[in-house]
């Protein structure tokens, strides 16, 4: 039971982005309720086979109002599950690149049965193990420099300042590939 309410799941990913095209959404659900009552109701009315007063009586009106607000909290609720399929992904990836950005490039980024941008995504990964192949390459060129260098039968200050230039660059490559950032459920 706790567990439940641990792992509960953020629809609202990214907030303006979503709201923005639930809500056009739920526009455009609006606007089509109104055209298709008018081409329904209007011939009903203009060739007199209903006829109502001047206001409609309040259970009808009580009926569409309540269908109205229905309408809309349903066209917002399929909004915000249809953005999430984007939303999350999207989110996901910013965050992934944010990573690459920073030199973590042994990333791998999780992607959920039905969400959108699963290309993008492949090919994300797909980078990110090309990275480490060529970091991993440069690792093997750089201890064969080391490797020189530690046969150098110069002064054994610049053969020391070059060994420890050379090791340092190798730890930062390192860092770079061992670092791994893995995200399987990215909401």
């Amino acid at each position: 039971m706790i567990q439940r309410f641990i792992s509960k799941k953020i629809w609202l990913v990214n907030r303006d982005f979503q709201l923005r095209y639930a809500g056009a959404g739920l526009a455009a659900g609006i606007i089509s309720t109104i055209i298709t009552a008018t081409l329904i109701l209007y011939p009903l009315f203009a060739f007199k086979i209903i006829t109502l007063g001047l206001f409609l009586p309040w259970p009808i009106f009580a009926c569409m109002l309540l269908a109205a607000i229905l309408n809309g909290m349903v066209q917002m609720w399929f909004g915000i599950v249809l953005t999430h399929k984007v939303a999350g992904p999207m989110f996901s990836l910013i965050r992934h690149l944010r990573s690459i950005g920073a030199g973590q490039w042994n990333i791998k980024m999780g992607q959920r049965e039905g969400d959108e941008l699963q290309m993008i995504v492949r090919h994300l990964n797909e980078m990110s193990d090309h990275l480490v192949l060529a970091t991993r390459n440069d690792l093997d060129v750089l201890d064969k420099i080391k490797l020189t260098v530690s046969q150098f039968n110069g002064e054994a200050g610049e053969r020391d300042f070059l060994l420890t230039a050379i090791e340092n660059l190798c730890e930062s490559l390192k860092k770079r590939i061992t670092t791994q950032t893995k995200d399987t459920h990215h909401d």
